[in-house]
């Protein structure tokens, strides 16, 4: 019983939560609920209270919590306030201890929350003109909708050098800047909508910023099932910078307008994508920071694929995954980063070879099959049209092995070189009159000239310049052929590698 109660806890929670405002706000004396509240002194007063739950209804200032000098709120004011109330409760990092969940239906003109620890659920609905939340605690569920306020005008939000376990926002102000910096978010510990969901962004905005923050995973929970959601969201620009994301990342009806900027993340889990629009020309990115295959799309509902999946079943599926890396393709191009370019078109054609050998293994279609040995030769003679030097090295290996063969046989080109070099050899070794110095110069010379002669041939024959007549004889012949064919073939890919390097 205890684990099915853990399990539809967040549901319980929301609900109760709703119920609970609903009926403190018809309770509400009518001529308090206009009136503007302080809320440090609404806070202490709830603290010594002996109320089960703490919660904000109405309209309250934080006006109380100003520095009269500088006019801004320090992150140790609020602190400060209860302790000169006589509210000493800290944990060991001194850190203000709320042991009782808290929930918010209010209007607040600045909602601060700073220096403190909060041991149970804080959740609810605020009218605010900013928000700032410094050095938190949150060892339950952080959930917090924002209202539209007159207007729409900026509102600024700040969460920063705060720990969650569980955090959920929702904004409706396009206007909205959202800053997360130096956080570190932990999976809660009971499910979402089926879901371990560490971290939730949802609504509008016109700015969020990421910065330096850590999203953990919890190892005795399943990869597929721990989240870090920005979804259903519609955002002007997004920045993330220096971000390490243990758990998996997924970006799900999400229209970014303008673009994004993102340097030196980690992503040890997936970057799932769903109805994921990147528009604008702003956009600056690295394929550093997403390769790996890391890119992923859901196949069903509970499992997801990308280039590391051993098969590529659904056909839809591998078109939404291609779909994805051409967004990044194009980005790559624009911004004249063909190294990017290149990576992440790699990966793509990958993908492509994957469903390819799918597709082959399950209609055993002969097209098919050679469409994928195509795909994979492309892949390792050029990197899929991407690398021209390494074409020129596979070419080369190619002449030195066929240059090699031919030196055994016999050549027009070389009618006396390999008799002189038996009659040499044999002087060599019973120490004819020429002596050992004279006689190994002259075997040398010989091998060296028939060597020659057997690259020539081989050059000759890869590059198809023709003979007329092939000028070698016995099996060398027929090699000469099949050499000619894979030199026509091999430097037709290298021409069309190198053009579109050029071209890039």
């Amino acid at each position: 019983m205890m684990n099915c109660t853990a399990k539809f806890a967040p549901h319980y929670i929301h609900h109760l939560i709703g119920i609970l405002l609903l009926v403190s706000y018809l309770f509400l004396p009518l001529h308090t609920r206009g009136q503007t509240k302080s809320f440090a002194e609404e806070l202490v007063a709830k603290l010594q209270s002996e109320d089960s739950i703490i919660m904000f209804l109405g309209t309250y200032s934080t006006h109380d919590l100003v520095d009269d000098d500088s006019g801004v709120i320090w992150s140790n004011t609020l602190k400060n306030y209860l302790s000169s109330k006589g509210y000493n409760k800290l944990d060991e990092d001194g850190r203000v201890i709320i042991d009782r969940p808290i929930i918010f239906n209010a209007k607040i003109d600045y909602f601060f929350l700073g220096d403190l620890h909060f041991k149970g659920t804080v959740g609810g609905s605020i009218e605010t003109k900013s928000t700032e939340i410094q050095n938190i605690m949150c060892d339950d569920f952080f959930s917090l909708e924002y209202r539209a306020h007159e207007g729409n005008e900026r509102r600024n939000m700040l969460v920063t050098n705060s720990s969650f376990t569980g955090f959920d926002i929702f904004e409706n102000n396009a206007n909205a800047f959202l800053s997360l910096l130096d956080n570190i978010f932990n999976a809660p510990k009971y499910e979402l909508y089926g879901r371990f969901q560490a971290f939730s962004v949802k609504g509008k905005y016109s700015a969020i910023t990421f910065q330096e923050n850590q999203f953990k995973a919890v190892k005795s929970i399943k990869e597929n099932g721990q989240l870090n959601e920005v979804a259903h969201c519609s955002v002007g620009k997004v920045e993330m910078v220096g971000n390490s994301f243990s758990s998996n990342l997924l970006l799900q009806n999400l229209n970014i307008t303008e673009g994004i900027y993102a340097r030196d993340n980690t992503f040890s889990g997936m970057i799932i994508l769903e109805n994921f629009t990147l528009g604008g020309n702003n956009s600056d990115l690295v394929w550093d920071d997403f390769s790996g295959n890391k890119i992923s799309v859901y196949e069903t509902d509970s499992t997801f694929v990308n280039g590391r999946s051993s098969e590529l079943k659904s056909r839809h599926a591998t078109l939404a995954l291609i779909r994805y890396y051409k967004q990044f393709l194009g980005i790559f191009k624009s911004n004249g980063d063909l190294q990017s370019a290149n990576q992440s078109y790699i990966e793509m054609k990958d993908i492509e070879g994957k469903r390819l050998f799918y597709e082959a293994k399950a209609s055993k279609d002969f097209p098919t099959y050679v469409n994928w040995r195509l795909n994979r030769l492309v892949r390792f003679y050029s990197d899929h049209g991407t690398n021209p030097a390494k074409s020129i090295i596979i070419s080369f290996y190619v002449l030195i092995i066929f240059g090699v063969i031919y030196f055994f046989f016999p050549s027009d080109w070389d009618k006396t070189s390999k008799k002189r070099m038996i009659i040499d050899y044999k002087r060599l070794v019973t120490r004819g009159k020429s002596g050992y110095v004279r006689g190994f110069f002259r075997l040398l010379v010989g091998f060296t000239l028939s060597l020659f002669n057997a690259f020539t041939l081989s050059i000759n024959a890869f590059t198809t310049l023709g003979f007329g007549n092939i000028p070698t004889h016995g099996v060398a012949r027929y090699l000469c052929v099949l050499e000619g064919f894979i030199g026509w073939f091999l430097l037709s890919i290298f021409t069309v590698t190198l053009l579109n390097q050029v071209l890039n």
